[in-house]
């Protein structure tokens, strides 16, 4: 299965994490969050380094677990970080996050 933005949500912890954890690590703060087996939603959730210049993307493809790990070499990701500490933001924002441009949680998309 490829992830498919349309149908499967991606949620944005904006917590900053260490960047060096690995997918069991990431896979436990999904599980805190959500419970145990909504890893394998289908879902994408994003991970923002504490210097906001690295990002890690864990999906379930329907056979394991797949870790994406994007690093800027300049820019930093932003986003604002007023609102709860995961919210479900649209492909549209993930595109503009890994652009490096800015992006603003409005309150009808907070999970």
């Amino acid at each position: 299965m490829i992830f498919n933005p349309m149908k499967n949500p991606i949620f944005l912890f904006k917590v900053p994490i260490k960047i060096n954890q690995n997918h069991e690590g990431l896979c436990a703060i999904i599980r805190e969050k959500f419970g145990e087996d909504f890893i394998y939603s289908g879902a994408a959730f994003v991970f923002i380094a504490r210097n906001r210049l690295s990002s890690k993307i864990i999906l379930y493809d329907g056979s394991g677990i797949l870790m994406v790990h994007k690093k800027f070499l300049v820019k930093a990701f932003g986003y604002s970080t007023h609102l709860d500490e995961v919210s479900k933001i649209s492909i549209q924002e993930l595109e503009l996050l890994f652009s490096g441009d800015h992006i603003s949680i409005s309150l009808e998309e907070k999970s």
